[in-house]
Order: structure tokens, then C-alpha cells, then sequence
């Protein structure tokens, strides 16, 4: 019998949420600035494959590539 695959939920009201599915934490992020019901992340990660995943509230992340 095949096993079911698992889909990730990710809870952005906790601080480093992402570490589930990227490689590296946010280099910058409102969360200390404790808005309602929104946040900004922004990342710079390696090039990486993410795991199937869910998030639970809407978020807005900017990426910058490494170089």
C-alpha cells in the first residue's frame, strides 16, 4: 500500500514559520512589529525544493537570489 504524503501546515503567526520548508530564515521580517493580520518576510535562499505546504494565513514574501 502506498503512503499518503503529508501536506505541511504552516502557522505564519509564529516567528520562524518557515523553517519547515526553507533551507534559511528570513534575513528580515515584521513580525516584531506585531501588525494585524499581515506580515512581511524577506528571504535569500539558496536555490532548494520545498516540501507540499499549506499556509494559514495570507503572506507577502520578496526573495532575492544569491549571487
Amino acid at each position: 500500500m502506498m503512503q499518503e504524503e503529508t501536506i505541511l501546515k504552516v502557522d505564519f503567526t509564529q516567528e520562524d514559520a518557515c523553517a519547515e520548508v526553507l533551507p534559511r530564515s528570513h534575513i528580515n521580517s515584521s513580525y516584531h512589529a506585531k501588525w494585524d493580520s499581515i506580515r512581511l518576510d524577506i528571504y535569500q535562499q539558496p536555490a532548494h525544493e520545498t516540501p507540499e505546504h499549506s499556509p494559514q494565513q495570507h503572506i507577502i514574501s520578496s526573495t532575492q537570489p544569491i549571487v
